[in-house]
């Protein structure tokens, strides 16, 4: 599950304003972002002024939040909220933010990544596949015991096929 395009955005790298490729985005880099952006990382924002930001693909909340750029090398407080989230997008301002997760490092792309896990199975469900696989041995075995074969006649008279068979 791949939700995330590939497309061009400024950033700063080294001192140097560059276009890069959102694949190509380095912990560190300053992005720019504006009006109508769809975050491609997640993000601090460092400066910036009306700063709206639609967090519902993340959240689920329908109001834009708004955004208020990190004060120094402090801990934010509870009024100033500066971290811009990867799918999150930009309703109002215009800013710089600092690159602090890139794809799967994302808190989008650690949901993706649990969504795709396999999960591990239940003990009911290791209990009933033991069931099926012990009468499709039991029926392999009763098939194959006519043909005199012994290594099945053997699997045969040892097995004990469960309950109601």
């Amino acid at each position: 599950m791949e939700l995330r395009e590939d497309r061009s955005v400024t950033i700063r790298r080294n001192g140097n304003i560059k276009t890069k490729k959102t694949r190509k985005l380095l912990v560190g880099d300053i992005i720019f972002v504006g009006q109508g952006d769809k975050l491609p990382v997640d993000c601090v924002l460092i400066s910036g002024n009306g700063i709206m930001i639609d967090e519902s693909s993340q959240t689920g909340e329908s109001k834009d939040v708004e955004k208020s750029a990190l004060k120094g090398l402090v801990m934010p407080d509870e009024e100033q909220n500066p971290f811009l989230l990867s799918g999150t997008i930009v309703k109002e301002g215009k800013g710089e933010a600092v690159v602090c997760a890139v794809g799967r490092n994302t808190r989008i792309g650690r949901i993706e990544e649990k969504l795709e896990e396999e999960p591990e199975p239940t003990p009911l469900q290791i209990k009933l596949e033991a069931i099926v696989m012990s009468k499709e041995l039991y029926k392999i075995c009763s098939n194959m015991q006519s043909s005199d074969n012994s290594c099945c006649s053997y699997l045969c008279s040892n097995a004990n096929p469960p309950n109601n068979y």
